[in-house]
């Protein structure tokens, strides 16, 4: 019996070894930088979504913005549509601005879809803190 457990205890290593040296080899896009930024003045939302890293890894960058308002629970609802943009550089800011906001709790979601030099797709949603109107 001892046997038996001592040759599984092996193969489980092995196997957890080999797949630790699977995991490595991929490009973590999530230590790229990326902000979603949110400022309410009179009624007026200016939404700001960054990117950035210095590495050269990036091959394109699709950024999804759109300013969520809070509506039930953890619910939230999209005020005014999506503005997307597409870039090349490793380095992307984007600004949209949504005048004529009501009262309640807003956010700003910023969707990152990163594709790296390597051939690599993936995407991370990013949120601003939260700004309320009285």
């Amino acid at each position: 019996m001892k046997k038996i457990v001592s040759i599984l205890l092996i193969f489980s290593v092995i196997i957890a070894l080999c797949l630790n040296v699977s995991a490595a080899s991929v490009y973590d896009v999530g230590s790229f930088t990326k902000t979603s930024y949110l400022s309410i003045t009179n009624g007026q939302a200016t939404c700001k979504s960054s990117y950035s890293e210095s590495n050269g890894n990036t091959a394109s960058v699709k950024i999804t913005q759109s300013l969520e308002k809070h509506s039930f629970l953890w619910f939230w609802d999209t005020v005014g549509g999506e503005w997307t943009t597409n870039s090349k550089k490793s380095s992307v800011s984007f600004t949209n601005y949504k005048s004529g906001l009501a009262s309640g709790t807003y956010r700003v979601k910023s969707v990152f879809t990163v594709t790296t030099t390597s051939g690599q797709t993936e995407t991370v949603t990013v949120y601003s803190a939260e700004k309320t109107i009285s």
